[in-house]
């Protein structure tokens, strides 16, 4: 008997308005990506817009998700509530501790950088920084030391899926 599902369907609205749907199907490991729009009265009959090969690529990369997810226990696929639960947060939400700002002193007194490292001390956090104001801001992801030229106000926040995110960490830098 041949296995089909279908998963992972998006819906989204062009500038017209116009809603469209996506959607992947799966029939005898054979995955293929559709689409199709509404115009007001109905569906459009599906398209498939993925190329013959993608069920091949598809594979080799579910094979690659299987093995690092087993790896590392990573819980990616798990639904957030699930997740939290086997967390031991018993479905509430812990906050992320603030982010701590530490200034690297330089070599020389004549350095006109200055270095900054981010750490946060709940474990598994992604750390996001901004020198731009406002509610709007662009946010970056911390990875590695930084160093800022000139006065700057430095913002930093930390978050972590199950979390809330961190009170936000401010500091004037010289």
């Amino acid at each position: 008997m041949a296995r089909k599902s279908t998963s992972y369907p998006a819906l989204t609205t062009d500038a017209d308005g116009t809603v469209w749907i996506s959607w992947i199907s799966c029939l005898e490991e054979r995955d293929a990506v559709w689409l199709a729009r509404h115009d007001g009265s109905g569906w459009s009959s599906p398209i498939q817009v993925s190329p013959e090969n993608y069920a091949d690529k598809l594979a080799r990369f579910r094979k690659q998700l299987h093995e690092w997810t087993s790896l590392f226990g990573d819980r990616g696929e798990q639904p957030e509530f699930a997740m939290m639960h086997a967390m031991g947060l018993g479905g509430r939400y812990a906050k992320t501790e603030p982010v701590l700002i530490e200034i690297v002193r330089p070599l020389t007194s004549i350095a006109s950088a200055t270095p900054v490292r981010l750490t946060c001390p709940t474990e598994g956090v992604s750390v996001g920084y901004t020198t731009e104001t406002g509610s709007n801001a662009h946010w970056a992801l911390y990875s590695q030391p930084l160093t800022f030229e000139g006065t700057v106000r430095l913002r930093a926040k930390a978050t972590r899926y199950g979390y809330y995110e961190s009170d936000e960490t401010k500091l004037d830098l010289p």
